[in-house]
């Protein structure tokens, strides 16, 4: 009797054993599991407006008529590259056009440093850009001196300084029809304002070459944007020309400050009109 009691007993032990390490092997499963997830979730990328594929799914700006934009773009005179200040033509012109309208004035500015044609011409093609352009109710445009630059090295030879000259300003011209084409199939009746180009280097001795060049490059450009009536080219060679030492900035390429505000005023003044058109 006793060791039947005692076997019994022994089997009721051995079953809560099994039971028990049934259940903790369940846990231990169930955590396992839960972890294990982690790594799976993690590798899910959230969405976020700096994917260039979501972007392009989601980014849209919309136009409203009680409210004027401004976009500013181009290469690093457009970002304001050199205003010690850190204002540039996003906050000058801001300022300067703002009491001209009644409507609620707002600036962009997708300005980059080193910016070429060739860029601007990809960049008016992506989507952000594009829904900015659709919005916007002028553009301010700053590019060319990093194409022309690129071949200044070449000007203690004239002869392969003209045929350089000719093949970049061909392509410079071409991207920039690229570009106004891009412009206008996504705003068609926004106004456009390209700035011409300043020779920071007239202290130079070549600077009557570099101007020359530099000359027949604006009077070219402004040519092209004469086609588009709701296009004004805004010189600013001359602003700059006896003014080199009070208007660049330490870099002795930019504008400073000052420089930023001058031509600001001139491209105010230039446009003062465009409110009462619209």
């Amino acid at each position: 009797m006793f060791k039947r009691t005692t076997w019994y007993l022994m089997l009721v032990i051995a079953l809560a054993g099994l039971v028990s390490l049934s259940i903790g092997f369940v846990k231990a499963m169930q955590v396992t599991g839960s972890s294990a997830a982690v790594p799976a979730t993690q590798g899910v990328k959230p969405e976020n407006t700096t994917d260039k594929t979501v972007a392009a799914k989601t980014y849209t700006v919309v136009k409203d008529p009680n409210s004027f934009r401004l976009l500013i773009m181009g290469d690093s005179i457009a970002l304001g590259t050199g205003d010690e200040k850190g204002k540039g033509f996003t906050t000058y012109l801001f300022n300067n056009l703002r009491p001209q309208t009644t409507k609620v004035l707002s600036v962009d500015n997708i300005g980059i440093n080193g910016l070429q044609t060739d860029g601007l011409r990809d960049q008016v093609l992506e989507q952000k850009p594009k829904a900015l352009l659709a919005a916007a109710d002028m553009i301010l445009i700053s590019i060319g001196g990093n194409d022309l630059r690129e071949i200044r090295r070449s000007r203690n030879n004239t002869g392969i300084f003209q045929t350089e000259f000719k093949t970049v300003e061909d392509a410079y011209l071409k991207n920039l029809k690229d570009v106004v084409a891009a412009i206008r199939k996504s705003s068609p009746n926004a106004y456009i304002i390209f700035l011409g180009l300043y020779n920071p280097y007239e202290k130079d001795t070549a600077s009557v070459e570099d101007t020359r060049y530099m000359n027949t490059w604006n009077y070219d450009t402004q040519k092209l944007f004469e086609t588009d009536e709701k296009a004004i080219f805004i010189p600013t060679y001359d602003i700059f020309k006896y003014n080199l030492n009070r208007f660049l900035a330490p870099d002795g390429l930019h504008p400073n400050s000052i420089a930023y505000q001058e031509v600001s005023k001139r491209i105010s003044k230039s446009v003062e009109n465009i409110f009462n058109l619209k």
